[in-house]
């Protein structure tokens, strides 16, 4: 196993990852938002790579929220370290595996 780093780039974005990682940390790095994933890494030398999408939408304070029914809360995110940008991560329950 391994951990891996992935670029957030919006507020909500699919992100593709070996079927099986675990999400594990989102934190602010340099004034951008990364996420952190504990990779099987013996699935990465099968072929083809099976992959899931986890879409991850982040929620600021008093903004509306997507329908989080379906998510697990991951973490709490000061962007800029200053208290103007605070985001809220989820991921959600639901896979898609990509055929």
């Amino acid at each position: 196993m391994k951990i891996y780093k992935y670029e957030l780039h919006s507020h909500a974005e699919s992100v593709e990852l070996p079927k099986g990682a675990k999400v594990i940390s989102v934190i602010a790095q340099n004034n951008k938002v990364v996420m952190y994933a504990l990779v099987e890494t013996l699935a990465l030398l099968t072929e083809p790579v099976p992959c899931e999408y986890k879409i991850l939408p982040t929620g600021g304070t008093d903004l509306p929220a997507y329908t989080f029914e379906a998510m697990s809360f991951i973490s709490t995110v000061d962007l800029y370290q200053d208290g103007s940008l605070i985001l809220h991560i989820f991921v959600d329950k639901t896979f898609v595996v990509k055929p």
